[in-house]
């Protein structure tokens, strides 16, 4: 299991905050890095013939798609990553059409993973002894250092992706455990900002918002 505490060092949870937003004007304080979350439209329920990449979107969750598109197309991104699932990656697919020359990378670490790493409902035994828990942590892992590794301050980029991911992504980005972190909805194509800096300092910025969304096409 991997040790977030050890990872990220014995980090105040005062580093992490919803409500700084003052820090973010403060003239000694560097640009952050941002990084606008975005989570997949609506996909087809899951039946015993869908393959392993994932059921893809519905025909709501391609209108869906294209909301965010839209919303996000006049938007610069540095880099825009996406889950190799394919109701993420055809998600992430509508959004490249106004970002073409922008890089963008498919990676299996932000696949989808159990709510768990959210929550306190598991037992710490369970989930040091469960495979696909530990799997999961190190992809999360993984790509919170990657993204830190691999971008400067003032760079955008973009994260499509899934609920549960996000829900322990952000918190790690502030060098939070995520079982520590207050629960938050996360709707189809929703879009979360969060500002980061140097060496765990997270801030989200915008949380949830589906202002492109009518609520006829709201799941």
């Amino acid at each position: 299991m991997v040790d977030w505490k050890e990872i990220y060092g014995d980090l105040k949870k005062g580093l992490f905050s919803f409500a700084q937003r003052n820090i973010v004007a403060h003239e000694d304080i560097p640009p952050p890095l941002t990084v606008v979350f975005v989570r997949h439209a609506q996909a087809a329920a899951t039946t015993n013939a869908t393959p392993v990449t994932g059921p893809p979107l519905t025909s709501l969750g391609k209108r869906q798609a294209s909301r965010v598109a839209h919303r996000l197309a006049h938007e610069k991104f540095d880099h825009i990553y996406t889950s190799d699932l394919i109701r993420a990656k055809d998600t992430a697919r509508a959004i490249l059409r106004y970002h073409s020359k922008t890089p963008c990378s498919v990676l299996r670490d932000l696949r989808e993973v159990a709510g768990h790493h959210s929550q306190l409902g598991m037992s710490v035994t369970t989930k040091a002894n469960d495979a696909d828990t530990i799997n999961e942590q190190m992809a999360m892992s993984s790509f919170v250092h990657s993204l830190r590794r691999n971008h400067d301050p003032g760079e955008r980029v973009l994260v499509v992706a899934h609920g549960n991911i996000t829900r322990g992504l952000i918190p790690l980005l502030g060098g939070v455990n995520p079982t520590g972190s207050p629960l938050f909805e996360i709707n189809n194509t929703a879009v979360t900002v969060v500002y980061l800096w140097k060496p765990a300092q997270a801030v989200i910025q915008l949380l949830n918002c589906t202002r492109h969304l009518p609520k006829r096409l709201l799941t």
